[in-house]
């Protein structure tokens, strides 16, 4: 087997990628890229797990299939272009569906409008919109070369791509839309001084007891409710305007509206009603206190 087309290392390619994707100083959009980048790797992976004839581009007088089969060629060898490998994939995979092609395919426009056009094409897209659609591609291809999710994404990721898999299985968007709907009806069948007097009640809900949370707009009433989370990473230190910051993500885990009622308690059903699984923030750090975290037995002995 030729090692430009190794399966294993197109996997690890893309494992690679992935942990680039979840490194807490990067921003959603950075996130998505990364992750597009790898997904293509990993359907490379699985073709070539198959055969490596199957990652070749026949339109060239077969000088990348004879490359593929270890023969070498006069012209350099050339790959299937991305359409085509998602086509191939749902003819030899059984799991791999008409809608995990139309996922790759349509992420795969994304990340080209990225890198050719001059658009930013990820900068408005929510995590919400793809990451559990990616995760459940992510474990077919892993099938595919057996692997799991732990060996793409490791531990901790995996157990949450495998709670957003699950939830997509059981149909948890369908009731998470069913409850954002019947939260909605009986808020606006109140009269307009109720809705007000609930609205007014916010920031009363905007407290320490919630620890890290963040401001989003509810699903079902449109006020200003409570995203909540827990502190997951935190970035080096790194200086903006002569000032020192940080900053910190938060792993989203509950969801509270204080005017309509609307609760969430998981990360499937907070991903259902397209919050996004986390969410960052920047503090400012004094200089000192981190000089003195690092040299405090100095500063003892002084």
């Amino acid at each position: 087997m030729n090692t430009k087309w190794n399966p294993d290392q197109y996997f690890e390619k893309a494992s690679l990628y992935l942990q680039r994707s979840a490194r807490p100083d990067i921003e959603s959009s950075e996130r998505a890229f990364w992750s597009a980048l790898a997904l293509e790797q990993l359907c490379r992976a699985s073709l070539c797990a198959i055969s490596p004839t199957l990652n070749a581009d026949p339109q060239d007088e077969g000088a990348s299939i004879l490359f593929a089969l270890g023969y070498k060629g006069k012209k350099a060898p050339k790959t299937l272009p991305m359409h085509a490998v998602t086509a191939r994939l749902e003819l030899v995979l059984e799991k791999f569906t008409k809608d995990s092609r139309q996922f790759c395919e349509g992420f795969m426009f994304k990340r080209n409008e990225e890198v050719h056009d001059s658009t930013l094409a990820f900068e408005d897209l929510a995590e919400a919109s793809w990451l559990t659609p990616f995760y459940v591609v992510c474990e077919v291809l892993c099938e595919a070369v057996s692997k799991d999710l732990a060996d793409l994404l490791g531990k901790e990721t995996s157990d949450t791509a495998a709670k957003l898999i699950t939830a997509h299985k059981e149909d948890v968007f369908g009731k998470v839309k069913e409850h954002i709907k019947n939260h909605r009806a009986v808020y606006y069948a109140k009269d307009p001084g109720e809705q007000k007097k609930l609205s007014s009640k916010l920031p009363l809900i905007h407290s320490d007891e919630y620890g890290n949370t963040k401001r989003v707009k509810c699903p079902a009433c449109e006020n200003t409710a409570l995203l909540v989370g827990t502190l997951s990473a935190e970035s080096e230190p790194f200086l903006r305007d002569s000032r020192m910051y940080v900053k910190r993500t938060y792993q989203s885990t509950s969801y509270i509206c204080g005017a309509c009622g609307l609760k969430f308690t998981s990360v499937s059903e907070l991903m259902a009603a397209n919050f996004d699984p986390t969410f960052s923030e920047e503090f400012e750090i004094d200089l000192h206190d981190i000089l003195q975290m690092d040299y405090e037995e100095d500063y003892m002995n002084m």
